[in-house]
Order: structure tokens, then sequence, then C-alpha cells
């Protein structure tokens, strides 16, 4: 038996919503979607200040068994691959420092966002006026979206996310989902 798990978006599009949508195609050279996917809440009243806000909400059903968590994310040849053409590097050093981000426990980890903030590339990174605070959270959205490519890459439909205090987000990143207006 494969357990299905209900999930919701908000969205300001009334037409819905897909990863093959306008809202995942790239718009003067950025991409539209900062996460190339969309967050989702387990319950409709998650969304309460976003129908509150006039969005509209959709949901989809995802199998329990397709959602990885981040300790589910397997680093190998293939996934640095990836990051390479993900960052646009053929630096596999670069790859791997980032792949520390994206594949190890936070309080495991060998680099921070510090380390790799001026060697990473980001939507930013070449804006002069971006304070240093501004690039990394630039970088952790980065290396978010990278996360959920692995994650697609390796057969997932979702991300599960651990935030701090406990709140947990699941990003959406399969374009296989069907995403259906409440």
């Amino acid at each position: 038996m494969n357990d299905y798990i209900k999930l919701y978006h908000a969205s300001n599009d009334p037409e819905g919503i897909s990863l093959s949508s306008k809202e995942a195609d790239k718009f003067e050279g950025r991409r539209i979607n900062t996460f190339d996917g969309f967050f989702a809440k387990r319950t409709i009243e998650e969304q309460f200040n976003m129908i509150k806000a006039g969005k509209y909400i959709y949901h989809c059903d995802i199998s329990a068994s397709k959602i990885a968590a981040r300790k589910d994310l397997i680093k190998n040849d293939d996934a640095l691959s990836l990051i390479c053409r993900e960052i646009r590097t053929s630096d596999f050093n670069i790859a791997d420092m980032l792949a520390d981000l994206v594949f190890t426990p936070k309080h495991e980890q060998t680099y921070s966002c510090n380390d790799l903030v001026g060697i990473v590339q980001t939507k930013i990174s070449h804006d002069q006026n971006a304070s240093y605070e501004m690039k990394i959270k630039a970088l952790r959205f980065e290396i978010i979206r990278i996360m959920g490519r692995v994650a697609k890459q390796q057969g997932y439909d979702a991300l599960r996310l651990m935030q701090p205090g406990g709140r947990v987000d699941i990003l959406v990143v399969s374009e296989s989902v069907h995403w259906i207006k409440d």
C-alpha cells in the first residue's frame, strides 16, 4: 500500500500551475521561480494568510515514498555533475565543497555559506549593491534549489526541508505532479 500526502500551494495564477508553466521559465536571463519548484504545506490551514491575501490555492497528492529528506539524497558522480552544470563550473573541487552543504547534515558540514559566498554564483552575485547578508541568503536559496534538482534527478517528486523551530516545508520539484485548484 502506498500512502499519499496531500500538499497545498498558494499562487497568484488563477489559470493553474505546473513546473512547465510560465512560472518556471526564464525571464531576462533570470529564473522566475527561484527554487525550480513550488513550496507546499501539508494542511490548507497553513495557507490561511495566503487565502486572506487573495491567492489561489492548489493541491496535489504525492506518494510519501517520493518525498526525499536530505539524508535520502545520494552523493555520487551524477549528482556532482549536476551540481557542476547548475552552478556553471567545471571545477569538481567547488562542486564538492557545495555538495558538502547539499548532502551533509548541518552539524557535520565541513564548509559553510561563508566559505562559498564569493565562489558559487547566485542570481545576485554580480549586484554591486547587494550586501554580504543578501549574498549569503541568495546562496542558501541556491543550495535549496540544488537540493531539489538532485532530488528530482534521483527520482523524487519533492524534497522535505526542516526549518528552524521544527517547521517542515515541502519543495515540489517534479513536472509530473498534477496540481488541482481548490
